[in-house]
C-alpha cells in the first residue's frame, strides 16, 4: 500500500505532504520521524483528524496508552463520521486494560454509520472484549455476525473458537478450528488469549454475576453549547454527537424506537434547512455550506403523514471550517492516510494464539498427541503466550515425555560388559548419513544419531530411515548454536523445536539431548531437564584428532574406547568419514558390541535401560 503514496504536487497551506511522509516512516517502522511528520501536519492544522490520529497511533505502537487515548477523544470530536477515533480509543483501552470502556465504544460505533468492513472489524473487536470478561453467549453472536460476511476474518474465527471450548463444546470447537488462521497482516494490535484474563476467571466463576461497566467519563466541552442539547427517549440524534467538530460535511444519523409512524425527517443546521430523508434507517450526510464557524444547533424534526410534527431531537455542534475548501489533493492525501493507518488499529490474534487454542481443545478431548503437535507449534512461534509452556509441559507428561524432571547427565553406559556406544552427531545430511547407515548395516552396529532439527526438516526422509533401521534419534538443538548466550525462553524454544522436527518425520519423542560443541551451562543444564531430556556426553571424541592423518585419528579413539564408553563421531564430512569403515571393523574384532544409549532417562531401572539399547 506504501508504494503508492504520491504527492501529485503541494498545495498552499497543505498538510498532504506531511500526512504522507508520516504514512512512509511509520510503513517503515520509524515511529520517531513518523512522529515528527504528523506533529507538524497538527501544527499547521490543529483541526486535521488525520494529523492526530497518526500522532495516536505512533503512541499505540509505542506503549504509550493513556496519550493515545487523549489523541484518539481528539479525533473523535474532530471527525465524528470517522471509525478512525472509535477504533484506536478500542486499541489503547485494551492496552491499558479497560475492557469496560472498550465495549462502550464498540457499541457507540456500531450505533454509527459505519462500512461494511469497518462493521465486521469493531464487531470483532466487540466479540474479543466480550469473550475477555466470560461473556461467551454474547461473543459468539458476535463473531458468528462477522463470519456470516467474512468466513475467513481471523479475530472471529478465533473469538468463535474459544467461545465453544469455554461452553464445553468440544466437538464444535475441534470443527471451527480445523483450518489454519491467516496469519496477522502487517500493523494492527496483537492481542492475547481471551480465556485467561483475570475477569474471565471471575465470570467463570460467577456465571449469573453481572458485569457492570464503571461510569462513563464525559470528556469536557467546549464552551458555549448550553441549551443546544435536546433528545427524546424514542427519537434522538446518535450522529454527531453533542460537542462534536465538524467542517466541511457531517453525517447525520438517527435513532427511533418504538412505534413512531414518521413518514419524513427534516435536517436544520443553524435554523437553516439542510437536507431531508423519508426512508429507514433514518440517516443522510448535509454540508455546512454557508453556515458561520462556531457553535450551531443541529435539529432533526420528524413529520407525520399530515405534515405535522411527531418529534424533534437536536445537538450542538462547533462548526470550524476556517472559511477554506480542502483541494482534491489534499482529500486524497487524507483519505489515504486513513486507509494506511486504520490497519494499525484493528486488534489481530498474536502469532502462536490460535493454534495454542487449537491444542487446548484436543487436549480437553483426550488427545493428546494432537494436543502436543499444536502446542509445539504455538511455542516455536511465541513461546512468551500466558500459560502455555505449562500447557505444553503437562501436555508432554500426558505423552510420557518425562517433563519437569531435575536435570540428569549421561557421560558412559556403566558396568554393561564389552558395549560401546556410537554417537553421530549433526545429521542428517544427505550424502553422508545413507553412507554411515550402510556401513553400520555391514558389521550388525546400532548407533544413535543427535540430529540438528533444521537438518531434519530440509531431509525428513533421513530421519525416518535412521529409525527405520533400528537406531536411536536424539536432540542436537535447532539451530545448532552455542546456546549459552540466548535468553532463558530461547534456549527452551531449541529444545522444543528439534523434539517437534524430529517427531513431525520419525514419529518418536525423543529423549536425549547434547549441546552443539558441548557447550554447556547451569541454564542450559536446567531448561534441558525441565523438558524431559538427558544431556549426553562422551568419553572419546573424534574432534580431539581434528587435522591428523587418518591412521592418527583411528588408532586414538582406539585408546580412547573403553568398554561402557560413549563415542562421539560426526555426519559431516570430517575424520568420521575417512576412519569409520576400518573403526567399525576393529571394534568388532574386538569384541565390542555397538549399542544405541538408553532412551530412558535416570531412575528407570537398569534392565529396562539395557532393554531400550539392546544389550
Amino acid at each position: 500500500m506504501l508504494a503508492i503514496l504520491t504527492w501529485p504536487g503541494p498545495a498552499t497551506g497543505s498538510v498532504g505532504p506531511k500526512l504522507l511522509a508520516g504514512c512512509q516512516l511509520l510503513g517503515r517502522g520509524e515511529l520517531v520521524g513518523a512522529a515528527g511528520q504528523f506533529e507538524a501536519a497538527y501544527q499547521q492544522d490543529s483541526r486535521c483528524a488525520e494529523a492526530r490520529a497518526g500522532l495516536g497511533t505512533v503512541h499505540l505502537l509505542q506503549g504509550d496508552s493513556q496519550q493515545a487515548v487523549a489523541d484518539f477523544q481528539a479525533v473523535a470530536a474532530l471527525a465524528p463520521t470517522s471509525s478512525l477515533g472509535g477504533l484506536g480509543l478500542v486499541a489503547a483501552y485494551y492496552q491499558l486494560g479497560d475492557d469496560q470502556a472498550g465495549l462502550r465504544i464498540c457499541d457507540e460505533l456500531l450505533k454509527g454509520d459505519l462500512s461494511g468492513t469497518e462493521q465486521a472489524e469493531v464487531t470483532a473487536g466487540l466479540a474479543y472484549l466480550q469473550c475477555r470478561q466470560g461473556l461467551y453467549d454474547s461473543a459468539l453472536a458476535a463473531a458468528e455476525r462477522v463470519l456470516a460476511a467474512e468466513p475467513t476474518h481471523p479475530l472471529a474465527r478465533y473469538v468463535k473458537a474459544a467461545a465453544l471450548l469455554a461452553r464445553q463444546q468440544f466437538a464444535e470447537a475441534a470443527a471451527a478450528t480445523e483450518q489454519p488462521l491467516a496469519g496477522p497482516s502487517v500493523g494492527g494490535l496483537l492481542v492475547s488469549d481471551c480465556l485467561f484474563a483475570p475477569q474471565t476467571y471471575y465470570a467463570q466463576s460467577h456465571p449469573l454475576a453481572e458485569v457492570v461497566p464503571p461510569p462513563t467519563t464525559v470528556a469536557a466541552l467546549p464552551e458555549g453549547g448550553e441549551g443546544l442539547l435536546h433528545q427524546e427517549p424514542d427519537f434522538e440524534i446518535t450522529s454527531p454527537r453533542h460537542g462534536s467538530t465538524v467542517s466541511e460535511n457531517v453525517r447525520v444519523r438517527l435513532q427511533v424506537r418504538g412505534k413512531l409512524e414518521i413518514n419524513y425527517v427534516a435536517v436544520l443546521l443553524g435554523e437553516k434547512f439542510v437536507g431531508m430523508s423519508n426512508q429507514m434507517p433514518f440517516g443522510l450526510t448535509v454540508t455546512t455550506a454557508g453556515i458561520g464557524d462556531g457553535w450551531q444547533q443541529l435539529r432533526a424534526d420528524a413529520y407525520d403523514r399530515d405534515g405535522n410534527i411527531l418529534r424533534t431531537a437536536a445537538v450542538g455542534v462547533v462548526v470550524a471550517k476556517g472559511n477554506r475548501t480542502l483541494t482534491p489533493q489534499e482529500l486524497h492525501a487524507r483519505q489515504m492516510t486513513t486507509e494506511v493507518l486504520r490497519p494499525y488499529l484493528l486488534l489481530q490474534p498474536y502469532p502462536g494464539l490460535w493454534e495454542h487454542l487449537r491444542g487446548c481443545v484436543w487436549q480437553a478431548q483426550g488427545a493428546y498427541e494432537r494436543a502436543v503437535d499444536d502446542y509445539e507449534q504455538a511455542f516455536v512461534k511465541s513461546p512468551q503466550l500466558p500459560r502455555l509452556r505449562g500447557d505444553l509441559l503437562a501436555a508432554y507428561q500426558q505423552v510420557g515425555v518425562p517433563t519437569r524432571g531435575s536435570p540428569s547427565e549421561l557421560h558412559q553406559l556403566g558396568s554393561v560388559g564389552q558395549a560401546v556406544a556410537l554417537t553421530f552427531d549433526d545429521g542428517p545430511h544427505p550424502k553422508i548419513t545413507p553412507w554411515i547407515l550402510d556401513h553400520l548395516d555391514r558389521v550388525g552396529a546400532k548407533a544413535t544419531f543427535f540430529l540438528v532439527g533444521k537438518q531434519v526438516d530440509l531431509y525428513p526422509a533421513l530421519a525416518r530411515e535412521i529409525v527405520t533401521r533400528g537406531h536411536t534419534v536424539a536432540s542436537h538443538s535447532y539451530t545448532h548454536r552455542d546456546m549459552r548466550p540466548l535468553p532463558a525462553l530461547e534456549v527452551e524454544r531449541e529444545l522444543v523445536r528439534s523434539r517437534a522436527a524430529i517427531r513431525r518425520a520419525a514419529g518418536v519423542n525423543v529423549t536425549l539431548f547434547r549441546p552443539p560443541g558441548g557447550h554447556y551451562d547451569e541454564a542450559v543444564r536446567q531448561a534441558s531437564g525441565l523438558w524431559g531430556y538427558t544431556t549426553v556426553f562422551w568419553t572419546a571424541n573424534i574432534s580431539d584428532y581434528a587435522g591428523q592423518p587418518a591412521h592418527y585419528v583411528k588408532s586414538g579413539l582406539l585408546g580412547d574406547i573403553q568398554p561402557g564408553g560413549v563415542c562421539l563421531l560426526h555426519n559431516g564430512e570430517d575424520e568420521t568419514v575417512q576412519i569409520l569403515p576400518d573403526l567399525l571393523q576393529e571394534l568388532k574384532q574386538r569384541g565390542f558390541k555397538m549399542v544405541p544409549l538408553p532412551s530412558s532417562r535416570p531412575g528407570a531401572t537398569l534392565a529396562a535401560s539395557q532393554e531400550d539399547s539392546g544389550l
